[in-house]
């Protein structure tokens, strides 16, 4: 190949080069084949449609819209929230720039293989199935508190929450805890008190001095009255009057009457004195059994949780549940980060995208293959041109 040759074939791969850094693409999209989509709360009767949030768990891939439809055909909207009912639900996602869905691919929902469908120019893709949302016992939000003392005829009040509950009953608990009263067998207890329940609240009235150290709580129950949740006892206050003491009477001192000793007569040998009668043993006294303690009621724990997974952790430090996180991505921004949410304990992390660091690398390798041509450029034009010799 001539000089001429040379220089050309230099030119053509710098302008290759120049190409390829301004954007243009010389490589085939990437082909997803595998489409998992995933969400940060379960679909839960009487949990607000809304708060199911579906994002994409699968590598140049982005949830575009998400479908709830009731066996009765009806939408349901953000703000509705789930019966017991067995819905439809379609996810649709899209591909990101420099991706495609495969014809094949496999859908995932839930960790479930489920329906999918592709678009004919593979940019989008569906995956449906059917969810019949599990039933939840009521989760207590609010406690009652207990009220400052207050003086007879007085009025407390006490109020409590719950989340996954339909309805409610407010209860009196005596302080020993053998006897509880709904509010119609607590007026019949104390009369005079009245006792109102007010839907977010409970309000005693006129309360009395006997109802001082009962406690008042509130059991909740979920939509299908199967499940129940009971909340803490919050204790009813009542100032007590101080009782006068009664002076115990003054016990006058009586005259033992004088009593002559009487000499016993010694038995003769003929008579034989009578046994003693053998005492006849006392039983004890059977102790009664104590009543069995109530078992307790076992109470939702926060996830405790770091970068290797999470655990929950009971009061005297003993671990249960240890899994590993399972991580909801987030599409790639324009660092190419991706934030990742835990679906159980909601743990949070980032991570650089694949694409991300692969267009880095092609990058950088460009501007070495470039800066390579420049140099073979520079040594071709700088190198000294042979004299022809002139034939004689």
């Amino acid at each position: 190949m001539g000089r001429k040759g040379i220089r050309l074939l230099t030119l053509v791969m710098a302008a290759c080069l120049l190409l390829s850094t301004m954007g243009v693409s010389v490589s085939a999209d990437s082909v997803i084949e595998k489409v998992t989509a995933t969400s940060t709360n379960e679909a839960v009767v009487m949990r607000r449609v809304g708060d199911v949030i579906f994002s994409a768990d699968t590598q140049g891939a982005a949830v575009s819209s998400v479908t709830w439809t009731g066996s009765d055909g009806v939408v349901l909207t953000a703000a509705d929230t789930f019966k017991k009912d067995v819905y439809t639900l379609v996810v649709t996602l899209k591909a990101s720039p420099g991706y495609v869905f495969g014809s094949a691919a496999k859908g995932y929902l839930y960790g479930k293989s489920c329906e999918i469908s592709v678009s004919d120019d593979g940019k989008t893709v569906s995956l449906r199935r059917n969810v019949d949302p599990p039933v939840w016992s009521p989760v207590i939000v609010k406690n009652p508190a207990a009220d400052p003392p207050v003086d007879p005829g007085g009025r407390v009040s006490y109020s409590a929450t719950a989340n996954y509950a339909s309805n409610h009953q407010w209860y009196i608990v005596s302080p020993d805890g053998k006897e509880r009263l709904d509010l119609n067998s607590a007026v019949g207890r104390f009369p005079g008190t009245v006792f109102t329940d007010t839907g977010a609240s409970l309000i005693i009235d006129k309360v009395s001095e006997d109802i001082n150290g009962w406690k008042a709580m509130c059991r909740f129950w979920e939509s299908t009255d199967t499940y129940f949740s009971d909340t803490d006892f919050a204790v009813i206050q009542v100032k007590v009057s101080a009782q006068t003491p009664t002076p115990e009477p003054t016990v006058e001192p009586t005259v033992e009457p004088t009593v002559e000793p009487t000499v016993e007569p010694e038995p003769t040998p003929e008579q034989t004195p009578a046994p003693e009668a053998a005492e006849t043993p006392v039983p004890a006294p059977s102790e009664t059994p104590a009543a069995a303690a109530a078992e307790p009621v076992a109470q939702l724990r926060a996830w405790r949780s770091n970068e290797g997974g999470h655990w929950h952790e009971n009061a005297q430090g003993e671990t249960s549940d240890l899994s590993e996180h399972s991580f909801v991505w987030s599409a790639a921004n324009d660092k190419g980060e991706e934030q990742g949410v835990c679906s159980v304990c909601g743990y949070t992390t980032t991570r650089v995208s694949e694409a991300y660091t692969r267009q880095q690398l092609k990058g950088k390798l460009l501007i070495g293959l470039g800066v390579a041509v420049a140099v073979l450029m520079m040594l071709s034009l700088a190198a000294p041109r042979k004299k022809k010799k002139r034939r004689r």
